[in-house]
This record gives C-alpha cells, sequence and structure tokens, in this order.
C-alpha cells in the first residue's frame, strides 16, 4: 500500500517523447515529457486486455445530491452553442460534452499528462482549444503539469505549444486576444508568460511570483488586470508590457495569499477582486465601477474560510454587472458558506450551495463559468453542476465523468467483482460488478486505505488524516440508510502522525479474518476484528516520518515496513524488534512508497524509492541484507505505487507511476508502458491472482482492470465470475430485476437493475426470473 506523495517539482526533460502513433505493438518508450509541436491522437493498440471499472459515477455521495465523478478544475462553455461544454478534471484531462451535459467524452487519456490547470477558447474560433496542465490549487495532490497544448479540431487532436520552462509547471489561466489570437497569456507558478505569434515564441511579462488570475477589458483587449499569489493586483495598459500594482488595494504588506478577479463582459468597468488572508479566511471582496481606478470594500460572508488557499472562484454574470456568484467550501454551519450570489452588486448575499431537492453542489468550489444561454455551470471537488436559473435550482452533470481520484484500492479475497477504495473528498467507495461501472459511496470526506477481512464477510475503510474513522458498514433494515455497526476511533487518534489518506492497512494474510494491522508511525494491531487495538512497536521513522508501506509474512512472524523518511525496516519476530535494511545510499531520499514480501519466501522482498521525480526499484533475497536495483531502463518519472506477481519467473513487475502504469516480465531490465492506462498518477496496484488481473487505482481516472502476462489457472477462474448477487456483511447486493422473501414467505425487499437490503441473521430466498436461490445470513 503505497504513501501520499508531495509532487510540488517540475517535469522538464531534455529527453524527447515519443508520440503514440509512433510507438510499437508493445508502446515501448524511454522517456515521457513532449517537446514542441508533438501532435497527440486519441488511438491505442496494447498487448494487455485493459478495461475500464468506474467509477462512471459513484452514486449515493452524502455531501451532495448523490453522483459524483471526482475534482474539477475548469469549465468551458461554447460561446454560441449552448449543447457544447468542454471540462478539465483534476488529474483526469479534457472531458467533451455535446448535449448540456448529459455525456461525456475523454479527449487526453493519450496526452502525456492529464493534470489539468485551465482551458480556453480561441475567440475567433471554437474549435481551438488550449489545454493548459499542471494544478495550481495549492493542494498536496495538485499535480504538475507538462506545459500548454492546442487543439484545432474540438479536441480530437492536440499539439504542444509550449514546455513548462516557458509557461510554467502549473497553470491557473489561459487568455487569447480577441482581436488578436495570436497574443496569448499564460498564468502560473512562473509568473505570466505571453505569446505574440500564436505560441512559436514565448517570453514572461512578469516573472517570477505565482499569477492566480488574470482578467482582459472586453472593450480594450490591451488593458489587463492580474491577480499576484501574495502581493495583489497589478494592471497593464499596454498589452502587458509594464505592469503598475494597484496600492489602494490589500497588498503584500496586508499578508493577503491568493487572489482572484472577475470582471463584467458587458461593464468592464465594473471589476471585482477578492483575496485570501493568512488564515485562508476571506481577507476582502473588493469592487470597482470606474475600471480600477478607485475601490470599494463589500459586506460579504465569508465563502473561503478556512480552505481559501484551496477553493477560491468568482464571476460576473456575462450581462448584468451586479449578479456575482463566489465560491469557496460549503454550508456546513449558518457561520460557513459555499457558493454565494448577490443578485445588486454585492449589498446583498445568499448562499445558494444546497438548494434541498432542487439541487446540492458538492463542497469545495473551483471555477465558474457561463454558458452562451447563461446557464452557470459550476467545478467542485465532486464533479460539474449547472443552473439554468441563477442558482436557484442545480443539475447534477456527472453522470457520464470518470475521473475520481483513488488514494487506494483493495480487491475481495473470494470474490474479484467485489473492489473498495478510498477517493479524494468524496470517500470510500464500493464495486460490485453486477451493477457495471457505477460504484456505491460508502462514506463522505477523504477516503484512505481500505481492506477486507480474509473470511470476506466484512470490509473496512478509513478517512481522514491519522485514520480515525476506522469503521465496520452496513446498510438499516428500516430504511436502507447509512449506519455503521461501531466507530472504531483508534488509539491512535489525534496523537499519532500518519499519512492523510495513504497509511498501510492490511490484513493478517496467514487466515486470521480478525487480526487487522495499522500503521501510523508506528504498527497498530487488532485481533478481533477492530473493536480493540494495541500498540504493538515503537517509532518505526526515527522521529522524524510516517509509515507508508508494510508488508506481513505468510508466516505472520517477518515484517516489513516503508517510510517517508527513506527507512525500510524489518523484523524476525512479529514486531517486536527491527533492523534497518534501508539499500545503501539512498539515505535522503524522501519516501519508500511499497513493500512486498514474496509468500512462499519471507526473505525476498521487493520495495520502490521516490525523490522528486527519481525513482529506483530494489529486490532483495536475504530480507534486505543486500540489494539489487531492477530499475532497469524505467523512465524517470514519479512512482506511486509498486505491486508484484510473484507466480512467473521472472517475477514480473508492475509499476505505478505518474503518467500512467509500467511493467516488467524478465525481472526488471525492461520496462513497458502499458498505453491503455491513460496518462494518470497510478496511487496504488492489486495483483488479483483470482481473476488473472492487475486492479490499478488512478489518481484521476478512476479504476482499471488489466489482464496480467501470465494466464490465471482453471482452478482459480470460477471465482471471478460475475454474479448477480453477492452478500456483503449483513447487506445484499443484487444486479437486475428480483424479490427476495423470509423463510416465513414474507416480502422483504425487491428491485431492478441495482439494489441493496440489510438483512437481519437468518435464512432467505432471492427470486431471479425461473432461478431461486438460497441465502443465509450469519
Amino acid at each position: 500500500m503505497m504513501g501520499l506523495i508531495i509532487a510540488l517539482h517540475s517535469l522538464d526533460r531534455d529527453a524527447h517523447w515519443v508520440p503514440p502513433e509512433t510507438l510499437d505493438l508493445w508502446g515501448k518508450r524511454k522517456t515521457e515529457i513532449a517537446p514542441v509541436n508533438s501532435t497527440f491522437i486519441g488511438t491505442h493498440r496494447t498487448p494487455l486486455t485493459v478495461e475500464f471499472i468506474g467509477p462512471r459515477p459513484m452514486f449515493n455521495e452524502p455531501w451532495s445530491d448523490g453522483t459524483v465523478a471526482g475534482r474539477m478544475v475548469a469549465i468551458l462553455p461554447h460561446p454560441t452553442d449552448p449543447n457544447i461544454v468542454y471540462v478539465a478534471a483534476a488529474s483526469g484531462g479534457v472531458w467533451k460534452s455535446t448535449d448540456g451535459g448529459l455525456t461525456w467524452t475523454p479527449l487526453t487519456d493519450h496526452l502525456p499528462t492529464t493534470v489539468s490547470g485551465a482551458l480556453a477558447f480561441d475567440p475567433t474560433d471554437p474549435d481551438i482549444v488550449y489545454y493548459g496542465t499542471g494544478e495550481m490549487h495549492y493542494c498536496l495532490d495538485c499535480f504538475p503539469g507538462d506545459g500548454l497544448f492546442r487543439s484545432t479540431d474540438g479536441g480530437i487532436t492536440w499539439t504542444k505549444i509550449a514546455t513548462t520552462s516557458q509557461v510554467g509547471s502549473y497553470i491557473s489561466r489561459i487568455l487569447v486576444n480577441p482581436t488578436d489570437p495570436n497574443i496569448i497569456f499564460v498564468a502560473g507558478n512562473s509568473g505570466l508568460a505571453r505569446s505574440l505569434d500564436g505560441g512559436s515564441s514565448w517570453s514572461f511579462v512578469y516573472s517570477p511570483t505565482d499569477v492566480n488570475s488574470v482578467v482582459m477589458r472586453s472593450d480594450a483587449p490591451n488593458v489587463l488586470f492580474m491577480g499576484v499569489y501574495g502581493e495583489g493586483v497589478f494592471v497593464s495598459s499596454d498589452n502587458g508590457n509594464t505592469w503598475n500594482l494597484i496600492t489602494s488595494l490589500p497588498t503584500s504588506d496586508s499578508g493577503i495569499k491568493r487572489v482572484e478577479l472577475a470582471i463584467s463582459p458587458s461593464n468592464p468597468d465594473v471589476i471585482y477582486a477578492s483575496f485570501t488572508g493568512t488564515s485562508s479566511e476571506l481577507y476582502g471582496l473588493y469592487k470597482s465601477t470606474d475600471g480600477g481606478s478607485t475601490w470599494t470594500r463589500l459586506d460579504a460572508p465569508d465563502y473561503l474560510y478556512p480552505q481559501g488557499w484551496y477553493d477560491h472562484a468568482i464571476i460576473v454574470h456575462p450581462y448584468n454587472p451586479d449578479i456575482v456568484f463566489a465560491g469557496g467550501v460549503f454550508p456546513y454551519s449558518s457561520s460557513r458558506y459555499g457558493i454565494v450570489r448577490t443578485l445588486d452588486g454585492g449589498l446583498t448575499w445568499e448562499d445558494v450551495t444546497d438548494r434541498d431537492s432542487l439541487g446540492i453542489v458538492h463542497p469545495d468550489i473551483h471555477f465558474f463559468a457561463f454558458g452562451p444561454d447563461t446557464t452557470l455551470y459550476v467545478a467542485c471537488d465532486g464533479g460539474i453542476w449547472k443552473s439554468r436559473d441563477l442558482g436557484n435550482s442545480w443539475e447534477n452533470l456527472n453522470e457520464g465523468l470518470g475521473a475520481l481520484q483513488f488514494y487506494t484500492v483493495s480487491v475481495n479475497p473470494r470474490y474479484s467483482g467485489l473492489i473498495t477504495g478510498g477517493t479524494q473528498d468524496n470517500g470510500a467507495a464500493l464495486y460490485f460488478d453486477g451493477w457495471g461501472i457505477g460504484w456505491e459511496n460508502v462514506a463522505g470526506g477523504d477516503g484512505g486505505p481500505t481492506v477486507w477481512r480474509t473470511d470476506s464477510t466484512e470490509y473496512f475503510f478509513t478517512t481522514y488524516i491519522r485514520m480515525s474513522n476506522l469503521t465496520r458498514k452496513y446498510w438499516s433494515w428500516s430504511d436502507l440508510s447509512v449506519h455503521y455497526d461501531a466507530y472504531i476511533g483508534g488509539p491512535w487518534s489525534g496523537v499519532d502522525r500518519a499519512s492523510w489518506a495513504n497509511g498501510p492497512f492490511v490484513a493478517d494474510p496467514t487466515g486470521s479474518s480478525a487480526t487487522l494491522y495499522l500503521g501510523t508511525y508506528r504498527i497498530w494491531k487488532s485481533t478481533d476484528g477492530g473493536l480493540n487495538w494495541s500498540s504493538m512497536t515503537g517509532d518505526l521513522t526515527d522521529g522524524t516520518g510516517v509509515l507508508l508501506s508494510l508488508a506481513v509474512s505468510q508466516s505472520n512472524d517477518t515484517l516489513y515496513v516503508g517510510t517517508s523518511n527513506a527507512l525500510v525496516k524489518v523484523s524476525f519476530d512479529g514486531g517486536s524488534t527491527w533492523m534497518d535494511r534501508t539499500p545503501s545510499g539512498l539515505y535522503g531520499w524522501e519516501d519508500f512508497t511499497d513493500v512486498w514480501v514474496n509468500p512462499n519466501d519471507a526473505s525476498e522482498v521487493y520495495t520502490s524509492a521516490k525523490r522528486g521525480s527519481g525513482t529506483r526499484i530494489f529486490h532483495s533475497t536475504d530480507a534486505g541484507s543486500t540489494w539489487e536495483d531492477l530499475t532497469g531502463d524505467l523512465p524517470n518519472v514519479t512512482v506511486y505505487s509498486l505491486a508484484i506477481d510473484f507466480r512467473p519467473t521472472p517475477h514480473h513487475i508492475f509499476v505505478g507511476a505518474y503518467d500512467g502504469l509500467y511493467y516488467s516480465t524478465d525481472g526488471g531490465v525492461t520496462y513497458t508502458k502499458e498505453i491503455g492506462i491513460p496518462s494518470t498518477p497510478v496511487y496504488d496496484l492489486v495483483v488479483d491472482t483470482l481473476s488473472g488481473n492487475l486492479i490499478v487505482a488512478t489518481h484521476g481516472r478512476g479504476v482499471w482492470r488489466v489482464s496480467l502476462p501470465v494466464a490465471t489457472s482453471k482452478r482459480e477462474v470460477p471465482s471471478a465470475v460475475r454474479r448477480s448477487f453477492v452478500l456483503v456483511g449483513k447487506t445484499l447486493l443484487v444486479a437486475g430485476e428480483g424479490k427476495l422473501y423470509d423463510v416465513s414467505g414474507r416480502k422483504v425487499g425487491e428491485g431492478s437493475e441495482r439494489w441493496k437490503v440489510s438483512l437481519k441473521p437468518g435464512v432467505y430466498m432471492l427470486k431471479q426470473g425461473e432461478k431461486i436461490h438460497r441465502i443465509i445470513v450469519k
């Protein structure tokens, strides 16, 4: 199980990136970053069977009106056709809808990265779309990008027109001059870049500080306003050649942070400036009605607290400068706000996030956009919503989007059609293959590691930092709503250092279904299914890190851990004593993201090490006394996860990287990129020998199932056959039409397509067509 990676580095390289259409059948390539003028077409061939298994979407998410698709960062409605809209997922690339958001098509899975920053049209030709990569929201999983891309055919093909050295690794805004589309501005972490020749050449007109936003007067595009992190608002009247700080607004002396701007398209004299304060609160919202000469502070609710560094958006109505929407977090209480609206230029405000039966937008607002028919679109951590009536009601547009960011994934040990995982801000999720690619939400918030008991009757999940909400889950008998069998807030809660959502959480591999291990900076153990826990080790990180990986041998006496501060340790006595077995020369590296131990030989172990964009894969046959470097020709990309198929000889190695999945079938000499997987960060991998598949959890494009190069034995295959029903704990999941009866003949449940019912202990009969299934609940 891998660890949370902070990736705030540039991925620029001098090496050449081979476009997909020039790859051979095995997709082999040496490097990962595309040079300028590389063109990308979304067609692939792959030697392995690759299947997207969702979520597309996730249902019953509790913080919204139910259907979510993952974090979105930008929206681009067509300027004249209200049915066409583009959205950019945080690390799931660009998607396009031609029916107003009812259905969606991914456009950029084949680019060298799917990490998104901004979108823009050429104002003279809406078939020309600009895609800026690298998410500038200052979060732990806001990854760097690979520059600026352009499509001239509505997203079918893309050409890279700027590198990260030319425009920045994180892009916040793209502006194209409406009278001269050869003039392009790109705002980001390196400042404000400008091209005067349609992207052939670039120069920075302001650097090197983060530029959060930039707006342009619709009647005089040579006049621009720029919001600069920690500095304030600047204005240029000469197309960006020179800039002047507006000192009548808050500046660096005020302790401001992020700065977002919005300008009225219908009256560009009206400008709004929103500032984040030192406590991630709304420092102030200011308005100018004279083109920026003078400013007035508005009495606006604090829509930013406590996440103004991350959630911060504002927009002005295209035809009415007094109608403004601003967004931040969520109305969790009477003193908290999400989407706020003014209809009178800022005199009065109303929170419009939660319209109850008329729609509820998920927390954490990142972007607004108006369509040509004044439909308002909202991008947030849950996906995309739109309103046709200025926020009086909301329509959920997430049904066809598949961009959830998984931290972890876990496969049921007896039935491969049951999978759980933790996601960014959309909680823990449950997959039942009988239900197709729509997953079920089982908890809100940031979902952490999940694990199945080895008897497969229960699964466990964690949420939030320090993994304090360890619970066993089922649906209630009376109303099918969510309840908890037991709240098991562990003794580590509020005490231990721990990974935010990626710490180790494993079941005993020996078959003791009630034994669980959980890692913070030390290992906690439960022998009663998570009801009680005891600390079985001291600090295994030498006082400064957290555990990222834990492997328990089949003999149950040999354990390995990998830490966030470059340590590998082993215990041969069940965790009582530990020895440092860190590979030499790696002190000072950042993370040992995974450790895998051979189920048939506890002395054979694999581990992956990460530092920045550097990666090393190691193998030992003497419990770490000596190590063999198996990095081979793996490109110099950031690696987040590792998995080993121990059945073949040599063992097959799978690597989850910043730009997708790599694997080696020759013992780590050569690596192949699996081009059927999008170029999305891969956070977790599971080798499922029952079905003969590798389960790939991406952080931006959901979960994928990839056929293992080695065939599965006939004995193992039946466990992977898709079922029409399955019992999880005391909850029956059913696919298709059916009726459920108890032993007395009383009907206790029925449904069609996908349905579930929680059951008391007893015997039941499920009738599906002419078939009757006997179900025993213990």
